[in-house]
């Protein structure tokens, strides 16, 4: 298993207590919040790098369906943003509920990604 994905083991295993952690993401996905100083900015990655800092998280998971094996799972994170590779507004609520939902929706594909990843080694 990759190591980035031993981050996101822990997280299903126990309680998450403290560390850091850094997501990639397409940087057009963040053009319309990324600042602007006057001059284009120097790209210098395709992706925009957000790294979270003193995680805590707690996660349950519960069998919805004994026969299929189906699970569900619910991770509560919390966190703080550390730093981005680009400067990025956060002066608007708006925009902070944009980067909550864009890191939500990553860490699920690749808690998604690990789980198949277990669920093909095992099967």
């Amino acid at each position: 298993m990759p190591s980035d994905k031993l981050f996101y083991a822990k997280v299903l295993s126990d309680k998450y207590k403290s560390g850091t952690h850094e997501l990639g993401f397409n940087r057009s996905l963040f053009e319309k919040i990324i600042k602007k100083k006057g001059e284009v900015n120097k790209q210098i990655y395709d992706k925009l790098f957000i790294s979270i800092d003193n995680i805590r998280s707690k996660s349950k998971i519960k069998l919805i369906d004994m026969e299929k094996l189906r699970f569900r799972v619910d991770i509560n994170l919390d966190s703080r943003l550390l730093e981005t590779t680009e400067p990025i507004d956060l002066t608007t609520t708006k925009n902070i509920r944009f980067i909550e939902k864009e890191i939500n929706k990553e860490m699920e594909n690749q808690i998604k990604q690990m789980l198949e990843f277990f669920k093909k080694k095992t099967g």
